[in-house]
């Protein structure tokens, strides 16, 4: 029997080569993806080679290994006969990507020249299919300024739009970081592109399904008016395809998480901030201590009751070393004790009722806290806090920008 690809007979008892009779490979070879879907689960490749075989008959094309820059396992020498435990066998590590797609081209090496040991040792981008690799970047598209997603092949406008990345369009759409005309250009839309200049000072990974991780080293430019502003959209992004993401963002100095509905998120602020939002219950537990040390206010504002028990044998201490202590409510009073009631003052003491005065005298009123305007907030626009967190677009971030630059787009300088 004779190998289809290099003509050499074949063993009778396998389809493994005779190494005297191999037609040798000996150079590195431009193939095409045919088969991606390996039995063994070891990411092996069969491709067609032209000139080497025929791009329709799967019996020439040869078997690749994926080759990963980064692979192994912990000793063998090491393992023991107790195959139940963990401790006493091999630790896999190693960089593990899924292989490319049918009909791309990859590059390929026979190890010795040996048909057998096919590698795959890369593979090409297509030409111009780059633009969303790897943090999918804002775009003039067809309907909208949006994320932008790869120009079909059968567009052939020079320079006009492209399609909108709806995937992830739809999701910043949902967490409310993309509602026109704000567009939040830090935790929403980015410039994360492998064409966005030359050399690229963008670096990441775009999976097939669109999951997103993006180390940018930042735009290196200055601003038309010469202020040097320099490494826009530097950072760490990790997202995905519908949009849920940590962000770690060197131009403003920030850390920002949110949830792919956008219901709960949580900001860190290079100025010393944080500000939490959640449209659900946020909950503690700690087997211990619980301390909040604040150098200024300290703010609690209930639409609903506030409810405070204490199960402990020392009960509640509330100390006010200034001022006053402070109590009203518009119903009911009720104040009760199962022990001993004590109430002691320095100064005068008035107890002052519409039935009963003890002791004669004018009783000072309480000063109820009266909430102030949050200008910036689109839902709640009252409360004693002075800042409170919403559901996104929320225009009280310390840091903003929300004139979008990419493809087609006019910078923003903010």
């Amino acid at each position: 029997m004779l190998d289809k690809i290099t003509g050499a007979e074949l063993h009778p008892s396998n389809t493994q080569t005779p190494r005297s009779k191999l037609a040798v490979m000996p150079y590195i070879y431009r193939a095409i993806v045919k088969e991606n879907s390996d039995v063994q689960m070891m990411g092996r490749l069969r491709v067609f080679i032209p000139g080497h075989g025929h791009p329709g008959r799967s019996e020439t094309w040869p078997h690749v290994q994926w080759l990963s820059p980064f692979a192994g396992a912990t000793r063998a020498q090491n393992v023991e006969r107790n195959f139940t435990l963990y401790e006493q066998t091999q630790k896999a590590y190693g960089l593990w990507m899924v292989p490319p797609d049918v009909e791309n081209e990859v590059l390929v090496s026979f190890i010795d020249g040996d048909i057998n040991q096919g590698v795959c040792l890369g593979c090409f981008f297509q030409q111009d299919m780059n633009f969303t690799v790897p943090g999918i970047p804002a775009a003039m598209t067809y309907s909208t300024v949006a994320p932008g997603a790869e120009k079909n092949k059968y567009d052939k406008t020079p320079a006009g739009k492209r399609p909108a990345h709806d995937l992830l369009f739809n999701g910043l759409q949902e967490q409310g970081l993309v509602q026109p005309p704000i567009y939040d250009c830090i935790r929403g839309l980015t410039t994360s592109g492998a064409q966005r200049e030359t050399p690229s000072r963008v670096y990441g990974f775009l999976s097939p399904e669109q999951h997103q991780i993006v180390i940018d080293d930042g735009i290196k430019e200055t601003d038309p008016g010469g202020t040097g502003k320099g490494l826009k959209d530097a950072g760490i992004r990790f997202r995905t395809a519908g949009g849920a993401q940590i962000l770690i963002n060197d131009e403003f100095g920030l850390i920002y998480l949110i949830t792919k509905s956008g219901n709960t998120w949580i900001e860190m602020t290079n100025e010393g901030k944080i500000d939490v939002y959640a449209k659900d219950d946020i909950s503690y537990h700690t087997e211990k201590d619980f301390n909040i040390h604040t150098g200024g206010n300290f703010n609690i504002h209930s639409r609903g009751n506030i409810n405070i028990r204490s199960e402990g044998s020392d009960g509640m201490n509330v100390n006010v070393s200034t001022g006053k202590l402070q109590m009203k409510s518009t119903g009911n009073m009720i104040l009760q004790t199962d022990a001993d009631g004590n109430i002691i003052t320095a100064g005068q003491a008035v107890v002052k009722s519409s039935r009963l005065d003890l002791n004669g005298g004018s009783a000072t009123d309480a000063v109820p806290i009266e909430p102030g305007p949050l200008t910036m907030n689109t839902s709640v626009l009252q409360s004693i806090c002075t800042r409170v967190p919403e559901h996104e677009p929320w225009k009280d971030h310390e840091s903003q920008k929300i004139v979008p630059k990419g493809e087609g787009l006019t910078p923003a300088w903010t």
